[in-house]
């Protein structure tokens, strides 16, 4: 596994960031939480969870970005209070990077 360097979790920390609170996924994920039924949330996961569907909003992550669903309470270290001005939280701790934003947490490890 290659080794990662400031600059390469820099970059990863800004595309997450950038993905993470694109409106088309903000979107996606506040219909999940309004869901009616556990079907419906999963449902919509399943739709926004692809880079196809982000490509179809407008939104080209790098080549070899992948998305995927994971059911689980946040953990208790992760930051899940936004900051004053609403910006995104972002952490890099044991090779997982998390970024918080609008009482949602991502979280990404590298394979």
């Amino acid at each position: 596994m290659k080794l990662l360097d400031q600059h390469e979790i820099d970059r990863m920390a800004d595309e997450l960031a950038e993905i993470a609170t694109r409106a088309p996924l903000l979107d996606g994920l506040r219909h999940m939480r309004e869901a009616s039924s556990e079907e419906e949330a999963i449902s919509t996961a399943t739709t926004i969870a692809s880079v196809d569907f982000l490509k179809s909003q407008g939104v080209e992550p790098r080549p070899g970005f992948r998305i995927t669903t994971r059911s689980f309470e946040p953990p208790e270290s992760a930051p899940v209070v936004n900051k004053p001005d609403n910006r995104p939280i972002v952490d890099f701790e044991n090779g997982r990077l998390t970024v918080t934003c609008d009482g949602w947490v991502v979280s990404v490890e590298q394979s």
